[in-house]
């Protein structure tokens, strides 16, 4: 199995703390965004992991925001809330089941992933958001 660890604020949604108005679950996510995502996980296989922390909030449905949104990838699940993102992600991997063959972390922010898992994260500017220079290299680090 291929996994792909996705944070959304940032990635699918660009953000940025001091944007004015911003309302998170109540934006709507850019088509290039949408379309980049849709391309990896056609192109890999992969399956979504969230490490968004629109996981932890109850009254976010983000399979059902996914599928209004028009994203076509499977989620899975998200990490456990166990502390640090690279934490989180080492907790998944130790969980799962079923073998992962390749994955790759998409986040606006390293916050240690880079030296946690290196090779395996792609950095998006949190303004900019998913873009297709980050799902090519992405899509590279999934087929390795």
């Amino acid at each position: 199995m291929k996994v792909l660890f996705l944070d959304i604020d940032g990635v699918l949604l660009p953000f940025d703390a001091d944007t004015p108005g911003y309302t998170g679950p109540d934006e709507h996510f850019p088509r290039s965004a949408v379309s980049a995502l849709n391309e990896l996980t056609m192109q890999t296989g992969c399956k979504i992991v969230l490490t968004s922390t629109w996981r932890c909030i109850e009254c976010i449905d983000v399979p059902a925001i996914f599928k209004e949104e028009g994203i076509s990838g499977e989620i899975i699940g998200g990490t456990p809330t166990v502390g640090a993102r690279a934490e989180e992600i080492a907790a998944w991997l130790a969980a799962v089941s079923e073998p992962v063959e390749s994955f790759a972390i998409i986040d606006d922010f390293d916050r240690g992933l880079s030296l946690a898992f290196p090779g395996r994260f792609v950095k998006t500017h949190p303004l900019r958001g998913l873009t297709e220079e980050e799902t090519a290299e992405a899509a590279r680090i999934l087929n390795i």
